[in-house]
């Protein structure tokens, strides 16, 4: 049974790849060697074998592994250097709830069999911040595995220190990102505010640690959808996805129209329970409307992967963005104030509100707010002690700009 082929491989893992149930059963009954390798890729394979039965041998698979761990544990605690061979299969064990094609039901497999340890941090990430970057095809088996985590105490709401942002965050910024941009990459992405958990995540008023007044206090998950729905671009911001466009501009902006549809009717299912909703809603809006900077994880995609770091703000960076924008900010807030106040009197829905009340404000007030800011610019110049020449070489001191 410890037979190894050419490339170094198990007899197990030749007969895992013919999808032989029979032998499979008989090679783990007898006490087969098994690790974390096989394991993986006995669930890359487990397409091959009927559910029960793949479910058998992943439960044996997952029972034998926590066996060769408590050996290892045994053979760490007796005296002397740890060997290279001993630290590397340790060190395995921490990332078996990160590899790639875990599936909810894997997972439980490896639960059931003692391994527990599902918030190890590897380079400050936790396995649910690996399976949130990296969604699969099928978005059902996503949701499904990333909720399975939530069900055994994994946190939702843990921030990456980094990054600032948390994996309910990023999930709901994956998902609204894919339904509006990447349909064709995703089996049942059209559905996605139909789980009944994703729709507990966007409710969730949880902050993360951003610090952008697009969301004082740091963003909502509710706010990363808002983010995606408004940002007109037909092009994710996801790393992997940056070079893909997957459908037509008509196409895009209804899918954008669509996805502003599903938030205002959440705002307004929500407007007595939940009433901060409408409220982030407006204030998103009207961030965008007044072309605000995002100092938040609104470009996450672009460096979670480690790509594009330049991209990541620095807090000067931060600091400096806010102060060039201060005036624009205090706008923000009046405007949000205000419609706040005319939306809790309003009878009708958000959706009628942002028609009737939001879009003629926005248009009437931006205009004028652009051509204060430029007057209060210049103002700010002469009062700085800079001298403004008259126009044209020939110009008189009645022609100066002030």
């Amino acid at each position: 049974m410890e037979w190894r082929d050419k490339n170094d491989n198990f007899v197990l893992e030749q007969v895992l790849k013919l999808g032989d149930s029979d032998n499979v059963h008989r090679l783990l009954d007898s006490g087969c060697p098994v690790d974390v390798n096989i394991f993986i890729q006995a669930s890359n394979a487990l397409d091959q074998y009927s559910g029960q039965d793949g479910k058998e041998i992943m439960i044996k698979l997952a029972t034998l592994l926590a066996r060769q761990r408590s050996l290892s544990a045994s053979d760490l605690a007796k005296p002397g250097p740890m060997s290279a061979s001993q630290s590397s299969y340790t060190s395995e064990y921490d990332n078996l709830y990160k590899f790639s094609s875990l599936t909810s039901g894997v997972a439980e497999c490896l639960w059931r069999a003692g391994f527990r340890d599902i918030a190890v941090e590897t380079n400050g990430q936790i396995p649910l911040w690996e399976h949130v970057i990296h969604l699969k095809k099928n978005i059902k088996e996503s949701i499904d595995l990333i909720s399975w985590f939530a069900e055994k105490g994994a946190k939702l709401d843990s921030v990456h220190l980094k990054f600032q942002a948390a994996p309910a965050h990023l999930l709901i910024r994956r998902l609204a990102d894919a339904a509006l941009r990447l349909r064709n990459q995703f089996e049942g992405i059209e559905l996605w505010l139909e789980f009944p958990f994703v729709m507990d995540i966007i409710l969730m008023p949880t902050q993360d640690e951003c610090n952008c007044h697009c969301s004082p206090g740091g963003c909502t998950p509710l706010i990363c959808a808002i983010q995606e729905a408004v940002r007109n671009s037909e092009r994710s911001l996801w790393s992997d996805y940056a070079d893909t466009v997957t459908q037509e501009s008509m196409e895009h902006n209804r899918f954008l129209d669509e996805a502003l549809d599903s938030i205002y009717k959440i705002a307004e299912g929500n407007k007595q329970s939940r009433p901060w909703i409408a409220g982030s809603t407006l204030r998103g809006l009207t961030f965008s409307a007044l072309n605000l900077t995002h100092t938040c994880c609104y470009k996450v995609g672009s460096y979670a992967n480690g790509y594009n770091l330049e991209d990541f703000l620095t807090q000067e960076d931060i600091y400096d963005i806010h102060f060039s924008e201060s005036r624009d900010i205090k706008f923000l807030d009046s405007l949000v104030d205000e419609f706040e106040r005319k939306w809790e009197q309003y009878k009708s829905t958000l959706s009628d509100f942002i028609k009737e009340v939001w879009k003629p404000r926005m248009n009437g007030r931006v205009s004028k707010s652009s051509e204060m800011n430029d007057i209060e610019e210049l103002k700010g110049i002469i009062e700085a002690g800079v001298v403004l020449h008259p126009l044209g070489p020939e110009g008189s001191a009645d022609e100066a700009i002030f």
